[in-house]
């Protein structure tokens, strides 16, 4: 273990970081900048922090990055039904062995999150598992998963050493299931980009951003397409490497309507871009952990129109936006448009990110847990 109470190692595993980095057209999950903001935010309080990511990762970044990638595996090396039990996971244990961090923070479910949880305990090592979303502590995780996943999942639970929540939802359900863990929530950080950014005067469409998936709930967007034709709807995202039968329907449908504008996937750099000249960003999902397009939104003083996802009420509680039921969406819309005082609002939405979701705070936050999992040995529940 790392003497230095200052100053601890953490891994993380990430195998998506790569292409985020490279700010590439592979799109990656809010799971992933997640993760690379609270990476810069631990290097800048003097933490050391690497990334197991995939062979190859740094030539395929081609430059110099604050956080460190630990190359394991080849993607594309051996059979494919024998690789992770005689190639990937000697890699992963070497790796790991090798860098000697105090904690692994690990975002990985399933038989990943089993691996992780056997190497942790032969090597010694703190493991936290980092909650990406709702339904990943809940039952609902049983109907993403095949039986042997899911076993494998509940087990590599019980094999981790503390559990890092983003909101309260998922810290009750963690806190009833693993009473004995050292349970703490930290809400998702954010860079700063876009609070300083000048916004258009004139906002003129309804902004929808994500990957096209079954959680997304792009039925429900194509009613209230259907339902507000005097609005524009621009849609960013791509679609999932398997798309689901309904969802490729309602795409299809969706390309069909004169009102819906699909502008592709949307680098990072032109998410902001695109949310700025919106009037509000919808959101039609069935549920996700914390969506980080909501503090992009917020970056630009765009207020949210959400069906369901409503992380810790801050939508409601902070009036950061509205929840509403699909068939009032419209007239939501038209206030938005018309009845309020968008200087106000803008300014108000730009406070709440920059007072609530600084990366800087949060990662000390982080920090602070991390060494009380280390020095402390606490156990149960804390907020």
């Amino acid at each position: 273990m790392n003497n230095k109470l200052n100053r601890i190692r953490i891994l993380f595993n990430d195998q998506e970081l790569p292409y985020l980095m490279k700010d590439s057209n592979i799109p990656v999950g809010g799971a992933c900048v997640r993760t690379h903001i609270f990476c810069k935010g631990l290097i800048s309080s003097g933490q050391k922090v690497g990334v197991l990511t995939w062979k190859g990762a740094k030539n395929y970044v081609n430059r110099k990055t604050d956080v460190e990638l630990v190359e394991t595996y080849d993607l594309n090396k051996g059979f494919r039904k024998l690789r992770w039990i005689y190639y990937r996971i000697p890699c992963i244990y070497n790796k790991i062995y090798l860098y000697k961090p105090d904690l692994i923070i690990c975002k990985s479910t399933g038989v990943l999150l089993l691996i992780f949880g056997i190497i942790s305990k032969l090597l010694k090592i703190k493991l936290v598992y980092m909650v990406t979303n709702d339904i990943f502590i809940d039952n609902r995780i049983n109907m993403r998963l095949n039986k042997f996943d899911s076993l494998a999942n509940r087990i590599g639970l019980y094999l981790v050493d503390s559990v890092f929540c983003q909101n309260d939802y998922q810290f009750s359900i963690v806190s009833k299931k693993l009473p004995k863990k050292y349970i703490f929530k930290i809400t998702n950080p954010y860079l700063g980009h876009g609070l300083n950014m000048r916004v258009s005067p004139s906002r003129r469409y309804i902004a929808w951003v994500g990957i096209f998936q079954k959680q997304k709930n792009m039925s429900a967007l194509l009613r209230i397409v259907k339902r507000n034709k005097k609005y524009q709807f621009c849609i960013a995202g791509s679609e999932t490497s398997i798309l689901d039968a309904n969802t490729k329907n309602i795409l299809k449908k969706l390309r069909s309507c004169d009102n819906v504008k699909f502008v592709g996937y949307l680098k990072r750099k032109k998410v902001l871009e695109f949310l700025s000249k919106a009037i509000v960003l919808l959101n039609t999902s069935d549920y996700e952990g914390f969506s980080n397009t909501f503090l992009e939104a917020f970056s630009v003083g765009t207020p949210i129109v959400s069906l369901n996802v409503n992380p810790d009420n801050i939508i409601t509680k902070n009036n950061l936006g509205c929840i509403v039921e699909e068939e009032s969406v419209g007239e939501k819309i038209d206030f938005f448009r018309n009845h309020y005082e968008k200087d106000k609002m803008e300014k108000k939405i730009r406070t709440y990110l920059r007072d609530q979701h600084g990366y800087k705070d949060l990662s000390l936050r982080l920090i602070e847990k991390l060494k009380n999992i280390l020095y402390k040995s606490k156990h149960g529940s804390i907020e």
